[in-house]
């Protein structure tokens, strides 16, 4: 079972890909007191940046950002096994685009509004499952 993460310090980052800033600063109140930081972006480039001087991460992606850059992106993570835990937001017009990204690496797909709660509790409880396997 993994251990909690440690209440000082950068333990974890939870980076937010998304056209506008929605999700970022709603989840930086969220842990605002806990060793989880949490990065917004709007490219892909970024993500790749914020993702790369921390072991433990959780990416939050809504769906409508830097899509034609994402994608590719995603693909290539998942064949080095190197993606982290991709947790879409989506519209239910985009219900189409599901099975494929899970196959990608995406470990959940969110069709309706979900509260900040409901999504933070999600990050943590991937962050801990990957941090579990990668010091066991």
């Amino acid at each position: 079972m993994p251990e909690e993460l440690p209440e000082r310090g950068v333990a974890a980052r939870i980076v937010v890909l998304e056209a506008g800033p929605y999700w970022g600063p709603e989840l930086q109140r969220a842990f605002l007191d806990s060793a989880i930081d949490v990065r917004s972006c709007d490219r892909v480039d970024l993500v790749e940046q914020a993702i790369a001087d921390v072991e433990w991460t959780a990416l939050v992606w809504d769906f409508v950002a830097d899509r034609a850059r994402m994608l590719p992106w995603l693909g290539e993570r998942v064949r080095e096994d190197r993606a982290p835990p991709v947790i879409v937001c989506s519209e239910p017009a985009e219900d189409e685009w599901e099975w494929l990204l899970r196959s990608c690496g995406v470990i959940s797909w969110s069709r309706e509004q979900q509260t900040t709660a409901d999504l933070a509790l999600l990050c943590r409880r991937w962050i801990l499952k990957s941090r579990g396997r990668l010091s066991s």
